[in-house]
């Protein structure tokens, strides 16, 4: 039985070093290997073991011209010292929003009310319920619901991926913007019972993400928008996935010092949330980007440093293995900066977004009890399903809606 045990573990440091596309092949090599890939904890070991010891992989996000649609890729060359990328199964016959990743998950919203979360690295897609109806008797009977903004992450008291939504409501024959008498509420969807429940409480605020962000905002357990509170103060509108609670936070004025005209982003920067200013001059001129990090204390932000001056407008994207900055310049196109150094490398076309992620095995499908070799049983969302990787119907929209385009499937081991 010891010599079993060793075993085991031998087979196990091997498989913690494999990428996800070599383990869902090895699924198939055996019952014994079967059960340890699919196991909620070598599933969590196995993501750890990627962010400890990879950069991550660079996913764009972009529209490709010879097939027609938006499309994602990601570079092949984890150091980005060969700037060619590799086009996913993934295509979409509209530009969607993304979130994330979390955990390897991506949340995908295509403005038609059509939602879905994504693997990248397994090509798991998944489309989520409707929104529902809301029926709100204080309001106008000619009145119609529209999804304001959304918020993707993991609730770490119920190890369960959330998406929060902030609806707005506007009169049909008036314009889409909601007028400021009609409250904002929201709606959670929780992955473990593919279900969306309309929270009671009001969303404390007349206007949400009216600064314009393409990062991903979700740390800790809590997302946060940029937002105008009640008394159309500038705050922190932040949503705690455990306890599904709107909480503002205050922004000082001296919060952050100085006063840039340009464009102003919420984003993560090593895991902390943080504030980046871009100048707007015209491209003939030298342009900056600013970088404040939030610490510890919710009110207080750090400056970290400033780049520049650089040639033409800067849109940041993300940030690199070691903090260097990943933007688009009208002039430069996809580029990778040095903070220190100023040192820049082209790095392709511009793109819609770019993303930083880590490869996992989390499963997005309907997930069921895991029980080990030994009877212990989980139902914790790391844990994959035991199931063949192709797309339901229902999960394939077609027109303007999502499109998967899974093909290959992984098979069972009998």
């Amino acid at each position: 039985m010891e010599s079993v045990g060793i075993v085991e573990e031998l087979v196990t440091e091997f498989l913690l070093r494999l990428p996800v596309k070599s383990l869902l092949r090895f699924k198939c090599v055996s019952k014994f290997w079967y059960s340890i890939i699919e196991c909620p904890y070598f599933i969590k070991r196995h993501y750890q073991h990627n962010k400890n010891n990879s950069y991550g992989r660079l996913l764009v996000h972009n529209y490709d011209n010879n097939h027609k649609n938006y499309a994602f890729a990601v570079y092949s060359d984890e150091t980005l010292d060969n700037p060619v990328y590799e086009y996913l199964d993934l295509r979409l016959n509209l530009s969607p929003s993304v979130y994330g990743p979390c955990n390897g998950i991506f949340c995908l919203y295509n403005y038609e009310d059509s939602m879905a979360l994504w693997n990248p690295a397994t090509r798991e897609f998944r489309t989520l319920p409707k929104l529902p109806q809301l029926d709100l008797p204080s309001c106008p009977s000619k009145i119609s619901q529209k999804i304001l903004r959304n918020g993707f992450g993991f609730d770490l008291k119920t190890n369960d991926y959330k998406v929060v939504s902030i609806i707005s409501f506007h009169e049909d024959c008036c314009s889409h913007d909601s007028p400021r008498n009609f409250p904002f509420y929201a709606a959670v969807y929780t992955l473990s019972t593919d279900s969306w429940k309309v929270l009671e409480e009001r969303v404390p605020a007349n206007s949400v993400g009216n600064v314009f962000s393409i990062f991903y905002t979700y740390s800790k357990g809590v997302y946060y928008w940029l937002a105008y509170d009640t008394n159309d103060q500038f705050v922190l509108l932040s949503f705690d996935m455990g306890d599904e609670v709107f909480r503002n936070i205050p922004l000082l004025e001296n919060c952050i010092e100085g006063d840039f005209r340009g464009f102003h982003y919420l984003g993560l920067y090593n895991d902390c949330l943080c504030w980046i200013v871009t100048t707007d001059y015209d491209t003939k001129e030298a342009n900056y980007v600013y970088l404040w990090v939030m610490n510890n204390n919710e009110y207080y932000w750090t400056k970290q440093w400033t780049i520049g001056p650089l040639v033409g407008l800067v849109c940041p994207l993300a940030f690199w293995k070691n903090g260097e900055l990943l933007a688009n310049s009208g002039c430069q196109g996809l580029f990778l900066c040095d903070p220190s150094t100023l040192e820049t490398k082209y790095l392709g076309p511009n793109c819609l977004e770019a993303f930083v992620y880590h490869e996992s095995l989390v499963s997005v499908k309907p997930r069921y009890e895991y029980q080990d070799k030994y009877g212990n049983s989980s139902n914790n969302v790391f844990a994959p399903n035991l199931f063949v990787v192709m797309p339901d119907p229902e999960d394939v929209l077609v027109g303007s809606d999502f499109e998967d385009t899974t093909t290959n499937p992984i098979c069972f081991v009998n």
